[in-house]
């Protein structure tokens, strides 16, 4: 009976994450932990790279664009105006930019809300040094219309800022100057023996009057 009595009170004894079988009391007890270390895990780096997400938004875009500069020219092709685009980039960040692509689409006006695209093009610029502007240049080329140009910069292929300018396109703008041609009047072979005549009468009349 005393045997008993002391099994009894063991079995009170044992924490709350014990069982009967030592070696399973323990498997579980590791794995509680292991289970709370990792979502601790979990938990510091997402709060960690939420932080780093914040701060970088409360900085905002570090490659930004200033609104664009068009210069007109007569085009080759009918009915259309050439037209280059000058733009400023700007590197807002502290140390130098990686590799930045520039990217334009050309929609119109009354499509821009669905971002329906007409025309599209990019081009590759080198690095830029830390907290400087650059200017670049690129040719499109616009009938008549009310359109709505998007610039967008990547830096090292991830996005970094949007830029969108109204450009009106008129008709003078897409009408190209025809050269001046000098013609040369016909006359038929009828009036040549009628002008001969008529000089052949003035040369005789002025020996007539000279006599």
């Amino acid at each position: 009976m005393q045997g008993s009595e002391e099994d009894e009170i063991d079995e009170d004894r044992r924490r709350f994450w014990q069982t009967r079988s030592e070696g399973r009391s323990q498997f579980i007890f590791i794995g509680f932990v292991g289970v709370t270390i990792l979502m601790a895990i979990v938990v510091t780096a997402t709060g960690a790279y939420g932080y780093y997400s914040w701060q970088e938004w409360r900085k905002g875009p570090q490659i930004r664009i200033e609104e664009g500069l068009f210069e007109f020219h007569e085009g080759d092709t009918p009915g259309e105006a050439d037209i280059r685009v000058h733009i400023t980039l700007i590197n807002q960040r502290s140390k130098e930019s990686g590799d930045i692509t520039l990217e334009w689409l050309i929609m119109d006006s009354a499509d821009s809300r669905d971002n329906i695209v007409l025309r599209e093009g990019s081009k590759e610029i080198n690095p830029m040094p830390a907290e400087s502007t650059g200017e670049e240049t690129f040719d499109i080329s616009l009938g008549e219309g009310n359109y709505v140009i998007s610039y967008r910069v990547y830096d090292d292929e991830l996005f970094s800022y949007e830029a969108r300018q109204n450009i009106y396109v008129g008709r003078e703008d897409v009408e190209h100057d025809v050269p001046d041609t000098v013609t040369i009047p016909e006359y038929p072979f009828a009036f040549i023996p009628v002008i001969l005549m008529i000089l052949l009468i003035c040369v005789f009349r002025r020996r007539y009057h000279d006599r």
